[in-house]
């Protein structure tokens, strides 16, 4: 099994905070504004995106001609690199591909790209970020990517951190337990969910 050093749960650590902080600001912000009946205007994150988008960084990304569009297809092609070979393992663990070959097999060949993809999505997500965030923070579709990705990354987080440790035990047996069963499923949906949402949001954008 590929093995990655500790620091490396930094990263998502970062990237989950991040996205609960666009996730939750507003209505934590019209909660206090109520009960301290304070006028809820422009939220503090709602104002730092609409400063982020007059910087120079973001209105060159959002106005270059070329750079642009080799982040969103850099992001789009990342997001295949990652979710890919994760699938196949959600699908291993379900049952029903690679079932020849132990769990721990099918993880360390799919694991190392996996992470590879993610990344490179981070990286491209947050350029496409930086160039439109005042679009991503007003879109609905934005904050449900945001909370579908939190979700995954928390059903990959449990799998990890609980049955994944007596993998031992069931490496190779079928069907595998109910617990990575329904992890794998969850996986899949939850991704599944995450891409269904990324393009939703992309066409909201005025």
């Amino acid at each position: 099994m590929a093995r990655f050093p500790q620091w490396i749960w930094a990263f998502p650590i970062l990237a989950a905070g991040f996205i609960l902080g666009v996730v939750l600001a507003p209505p934590l912000r019209s909660l206090f504004s109520a009960a301290l009946d304070v006028p809820t205007g422009a939220s503090m994150i709602g104002e730092w995106c609409a400063r982020l988008e007059a910087t120079s960084l973001s209105t060159r990304i959002r106005e270059s001609e070329y750079f642009w569009w080799f982040v969103e297809g850099g992001h789009l092609l990342a997001l295949a690199m990652m979710l890919g070979p994760a699938m196949m393992l959600d699908l291993r663990l379900i049952g029903v591909m690679w079932t020849g070959d132990p769990v721990s097999k099918v993880e360390s060949r799919f694991l190392p790209v996996t992470v590879a993809g993610f990344f490179i999505v981070v990286t491209t997500g947050l350029l496409l970020f930086i160039s439109e965030p005042v679009n991503c923070y007003e879109s609905s579709y934005f904050r449900i990517k945001m909370c579908l990705i939190l979700l995954a990354g928390l059903n990959a987080f449990v799998f990890h951190a609980t049955i994944d440790r007596r993998r031992s035990e069931w490496d190779n047996v079928l069907p595998t337990p109910a617990g990575a069963r329904i992890a794998g499923i969850l996986g899949l949906l939850l991704w599944t969910a995450v891409i269904f949402a990324g393009r939703y949001m992309a066409y909201t954008f005025s």
